[in-house]
């Protein structure tokens, strides 16, 4: 069975150029009609896994979390079940909000 890549191909080439410690501003796009419980444990593992460089932030609306994550505890986001994707942290270009 061939393995899901939930990793971007744009957060791939970043963590090639750094450091394991180096944090990286990510988005987490969790899968959709998450049990309550589910979600939690989710919350609760990913904050972990950031722990010492940001809290996460989720967004129920979208049910996305957003955090700064060491490059070397990616692949263990990665690993669990309840997320969808893992991108990097972008804003929206002034253009993009104007279309």
């Amino acid at each position: 069975m061939a393995t899901e890549h939930k990793i971007s191909n744009r957060l791939q080439r970043l963590i090639r150029n750094k450091n394991d410690d180096d944090p990286l501003a990510l988005t987490i796009n969790l899968k959709p009609r998450l049990a309550q419980e589910q979600l939690v444990e989710a919350k609760q593992r990913i904050s972990s896994l950031a722990a010492g460089h940001s809290s996460a932030e989720f967004i129920s609306i979208s049910g996305t979390i957003h955090c700064l994550v060491p490059a070397a505890r990616i692949k263990e986001l990665e690993a669990l079940q309840t997320v969808e994707s893992i991108d990097v942290e972008s804003e929206a270009s002034q253009e993009e909000l104007l279309d």
